[in-house]
């Protein structure tokens, strides 16, 4: 009888020993299930807190040239931006206004039109457009309070309206005016190489402030003359974290 005691003890050591385990076994499961399952959410609110919305307003002046630059005019827009480490990628639209003077050899007349006989002493055009631009940037400095950044772009034009006034010899050789006017005309994809260098101030943990000068080179043209438009100013814009 002893012996069976004792083998009956053994027997239910041995259980306990496998129950304690499997216990241990399914607990580290359970935990590595929880684990996972905090990574993956974890991960999930980082790429969501990664988005901002932007609010944008400033001022910028268009021409025929860095050196022939226009009237300064305000620009005002939003977008949306993804962070990722010390790269950034945003787009947006932005409502702005083009004014300018070109010269014959800027314009490029409608071929079977009017225009297509007549040399411009000059064009005075007033545009509304809608930009919508691509940028790619990256921190080159960065801190608790201030980045700083360089980015570069290409933007696409959409003409609203446009307003010209051309100045000509008429035929009998006196001085002639005529306007000329454009209502949702063209439209003009990556027409622009853009150029930006900014600073950013955090102001709280989800919002912060930014001013960036910007340069645009034109690649190619746009409006009802196709002409080459380059542009400088500034943009400060409200950058706001998603939660």
């Amino acid at each position: 009888m002893g012996i069976a005691i004792a083998e009956k003890e053994t027997f239910n050591q041995k259980d306990k020993k496998i129950a304690a385990s499997i216990a241990d076994t399914l607990t580290e499961n359970e935990k590595n299930k929880i684990k996972s399952r905090s990574e993956t959410v974890a991960k999930k609110r980082a790429v969501k807190n990664n988005f901002y919305v932007t609010f944008s307003s400033g001022l910028e002046s268009s021409g025929t040239g860095i050196s022939n630059l226009g009237a300064v005019k305000p620009v005002y827009g939003a977008g949306l931006q993804y962070s990722s480490g010390k790269f950034f990628v945003r787009t947006g639209v932005l409502v702005t206004k083009k004014i300018y003077a070109a010269k014959d050899k800027d314009y490029n007349g409608k071929a079977g039109t009017w225009m297509s006989n007549v040399k411009f002493d000059n064009i005075n055009a007033n545009c509304k457009v809608l930009e919508v631009p691509v940028t790619v940037g990256y921190q080159i400095r960065s801190n608790k309070k201030i980045n700083v950044y360089v980015a570069v772009g290409s933007s696409s034009f959409f003409m609203k309206q446009e307003d010209y006034r051309f100045y000509f010899k008429g035929q009998s050789g006196n001085d002639t005016t005529h306007a000329a006017s454009f209502k949702n005309n063209s439209n003009h994809y990556f027409s622009s190489i853009n150029l930006y260098a900014g600073i950013e101030q955090k102001v709280t943990g989800k919002l912060s402030i930014t001013a960036e000068p910007q340069i645009k080179i034109p690649v190619s043209g746009i409006g009802f003359g196709k002409i080459k438009l380059y542009g400088a100013g500034v943009l400060m814009t409200a950058k706001v974290k998603l939660k």
